[in-house]
Parts: C-alpha cells; sequence; structure tokens
C-alpha cells in the first residue's frame, strides 16, 4: 500500500514542505483546525515590538477646593481625641461598669448609741449609705460591730438617735411608729439566718402568711398566683406542698426568700442568711438573692463570707461605727464571727 503524502508536507519530518507554510487545517501547533475557521495569515518574519513611551510621573494629588490646605477661609477641623480603650475581663471582653436606678435608701449622718449598758456604747457614728434601685451591697464586719443594728435601722425596727433618712427621696427620719410599720410592710422584705417557718403549713402556706399579714386580704385566686410566682422565681415551685420537715436547709432558706419576695419589695434586708448552710447550699442561696435585683430591687446583704460579698456589687466594712468601701485585704479577709 502506497502512503498517501499531503500536499506541502514531502520535505518535512513532520510532513511540513516549509516550517512556515501553515497548511489550511493546522492552528499551528499541531492542532487541526475546523475546514470552515478562518485562516490565520502567514508570516515568515518575525515582528520586532515596538518599545512604549516612558510613563509619566503622575503628579501629586492636591487637596480639593474645600479643603483648608486649598481654602485658607476654611479652619481646620480640630483633632479628634483618641477613645480610650474599654476595660477588658479577664476574658478580654469589654467591661462596663453597671449602671443602677434612682436612689431608694439614702442615710446620711446617722448615729446609733446603746445606752442599757453601764456606759453608753457608740454602735453607729455617723453612718453615710446610699442603696440604689437594682443595685446589691455587701457589709462585712466583726461580730458586734453593728451591722444587724445597723439593718434594723434601714429596715424601720429601730431609730436612729441622729442623722438623716430617706426613702425614695422622702424623710421618715422622724416617722410615726404606725406610719413606719405600714412602710416596713410595703417596702422591705427581710431574710435571716433562721427562716422561721411554721411546721405545720406548707411551703406555699407559709409564703401566703406573708400576704395576710402584710396587704391585707386579697381574692384566693390571686394570692395563690402571687405565691407560686414568689416560688418560682427562686426555684422551688415543684416544692409548694411540701412542709419544713421535708425540705433541705437550703429549700427552707428558699421558702424564707419567696416569702420575702411574694409582696414584692423595694429593698431586702438579708442578715446572714447563709449562716446555717453548707457552702454549696450558701452559694445557692446568694446567687438567689442577688438575682432580684435584675428586676431592680435593692439589696443589702449582712455577711461574714467574704466569697459571698464579692458576688454583690459593692462591699461595703463597718468598723468602729462607721461604713467605708472595704479594700482588697479586707475583703479577701475572712471576718471571724
Amino acid at each position: 500500500m502506497t502512503d498517501s503524502v499531503v500536499p506541502g508536507r514531502q520535505n518535512d519530518p513532520r510532513g511540513h514542505a516549509d516550517p512556515n507554510v501553515v497548511p489550511p487545517w493546522d492552528n499551528g501547533d499541531g492542532g487541526r483546525r475546523p475546514p470552515n475557521a478562518p485562516t490565520p495569515a502567514a508570516s515568515s518574519q518575525v515582528t520586532t515590538p515596538v518599545p512604549l513611551p516612558p510613563v509619566a510621573a503622575v503628579p501629586a494629588a492636591t487637596a480639593p477646593p474645600s479643603s483648608p490646605a486649598a481654602n485658607p477661609a476654611i479652619p481646620p477641623f480640630a483633632a479628634t481625641p483618641a477613645t480610650p480603650p474599654f476595660t477588658t475581663t479577664s476574658a478580654g471582653s469589654p467591661y462596663t461598669a453597671p449602671t443602677f436606678g434612682a436612689p431608694l435608701i439614702q442615710l446620711t449622718g446617722v448615729t446609733k448609741t446603746l445606752k442599757g449598758q453601764q456606759e453608753p456604747r457608740t454602735i453607729l457614728a455617723g453612718v453615710d449609705l446610699t442603696v440604689r434601685s437594682g443595685e446589691s451591697i455587701a457589709i462585712l464586719g466583726r461580730s458586734g460591730s453593728g451591722k444587724s443594728t445597723l439593718l434594723s435601722v434601714i429596715g424601720l425596727f429601730d431609730r436612729p438617735d441622729a442623722g438623716r433618712y430617706l426613702l425614695n427621696d422622702r424623710d421618715i427620719t422622724k416617722l410615726p411608729e404606725r406610719k413606719a410599720a405600714a412602710l416596713r410592710s410595703a417596702e422591705f422584705g427581710f431574710v435571716f439566718q433562721r427562716f422561721f417557718l411554721l411546721k405545720h403549713l406548707t411551703a406555699a402556706q407559709n409564703v401566703a402568711m406573708a400576704l395576710v399579714n402584710g396587704q391585707g386580704w386579697l381574692p384566693r385566686r390571686k394570692r395563690k398566683a402571687k405565691v407560686m410566682a414568689a416560688l418560682d422565681r427562686v426555684g422551688i415551685a415543684h416544692l409548694a406542698k411540701h412542709k419544713p420537715p421535708r425540705l433541705s436547709g437550703g429549700e427552707q432558706q428558699r421558702v424564707a426568700i419567696a416569702r420575702a419576695l411574694v409582696r414584692e419589695p423595694r429593698v431586702l434586708l438579708a442578715d446572714e442568711p447563709t449562716g446555717a448552710l453548707d457552702t454549696e447550699t450558701g452559694n445557692l442561696v446568694v446567687e438567689v438573692l442577688r438575682a432580684t435585683t435584675d428586676q431592680g430591687c435593692g439589696l443589702v446583704l449582712v455577711t461574714h463570707d467574704r466569697d459571698h460579698a464579692a458576688k454583690m456589687s459593692r462591699v461595703l466594712r463597718l468598723a468602729d461605727g462607721i461604713l467605708n468601701p472595704a479594700n482588697e485585704s479586707q475583703a479577701n479577709e475572712r471576718v471571724v464571727a
């Protein structure tokens, strides 16, 4: 069989007669071109690239006519001061100081002296204290320093010898006892170291006693709704029908807290509420107390435990009748009762 020779490819090892001649079906690099595709023009000379002229330097940008540099009539803008960096927590997230509402309690120069002993003993010597809505305050101090006396004055159980007491911007320093009792029932809630629960009543009935004694008569349905809401707020609504002997110490204290909250007080006073509880239960109770401030209630906590005090928004120390901010060393020192 005779090999067919393609015209124009006899003298080239690849079959090309002239390397500069491209057959109409060849695309120039060995590939095939469709028969109807346009044929590129053959060229036997190498095109020399023409050098481009050098690029002219771009002139520096001039200030627009409206800028102070171009128009002297326009005064230059004052430099914006640098914004100080956020204070960050240990985790690196920005920390914002908490903000509180209007003052609920304002004590100014309050004094109290015990006169029943052979020599008068000054317990409070010019105490100044402001408690705002949503604020939690811990008061540290040694046993006998006057912490409970201060709570008694705040809760209207006792009267100061001198000084000024404002409650919701109202001067109640010399309020008559009958009006003070009504105000105490309406504005304050109290939590003590002892639970003071009636053992023959259920948890719900113990809480309802505060409504019977403090707010007069309420319809049964409304009273039950308020009781269950208070128990649910402290996380023990499921124990509403249990009596105190069937409850743990922490559960009984939470019933006592619910009893203090059921009247929706504006100020909650807690005097050593974890003194009879173990550490874990005490931490739970303190967290329940602190959570009450999320709804605008003011909290004053008297405690000997620095860990519990550190969970409050402010820590104070009562010593020698004077109330001052607790420094770091005092806050880290467990107060001996």
